[in-house]
């Protein structure tokens, strides 16, 4: 399934955005894709914002099904009063594409968790201006696999990158700067 977020407005949803039961294959993937205003699948960036959503997340990812497939395109998720994206629990076997995607401004951590054999894959994407981490504590930490492909990392309250433990993070062509703490954090344990 393709669901067209048409840039003709901020979007602003009531309640963070579950992910519990929606689940995609390799073969047939649940695409989320920015368009224009008129729905037009051209490659204009639509703003999701929870700004409005109290003390919680924007996206929430927790799915108990074996195998899931999404992907996020020309997207610009912003300003969540907790986390903008929270991979939660039971992801055992996700796989998340995201590309020319903005994750910026929440109060928390752009990015944050991730359980293990979850492949989380970030092209041409920035994330900054964060209050806390651009991906945060456990997002990396001995647990899912990250690729990042020319992204930007940049002005978070706190670290661009926490990848600790045995989780594998990796970064080619990427920037990560001006970040409140450190750029990239090879720590044992999360925050």
């Amino acid at each position: 399934d393709t669901v067209l977020v048409c840039a003709d407005g901020t979007h602003t949803p009531s309640a963070k955005v579950d992910w519990d039961t929606n689940a995609g294959t390799s073969a047939a993937p649940i695409v989320f894709r920015g368009c224009g205003a008129a729905g037009t699948d051209d490659g204009t960036v639509a703003t999701i914002t929870g700004a409005s959503i109290v003390a919680d997340d924007l996206f929430s990812f927790s799915l108990a099904t074996a195998v899931t497939f999404w992907i996020f395109e020309n997207l610009r998720l912003t300003a969540s009063t907790a986390d903008n994206l929270d991979f939660g629990t039971g992801l055992s076997s996700a796989n998340f594409l995201f590309v020319n995607c903005r994750i910026d401004s929440a109060a928390g951590d752009g990015m944050q968790e991730a359980d293990s054999g979850t492949l989380v894959f970030l092209v041409d994407c920035e994330i900054d201006s964060n209050g806390d981490d651009g991906l945060g504590a456990s997002a990396i930490a001995s647990r899912g696999t990250w690729s990042l492909f020319r992204c930007r990392v940049h002005d978070n309250g706190g670290v661009g990158i926490e990848a600790g433990g045995l989780g594998q993070t990796s970064l080619s062509k990427s920037l990560i700067y001006d970040n409140g703490s450190d750029g990239v954090t090879l720590a044992t344990t999360g925050s």
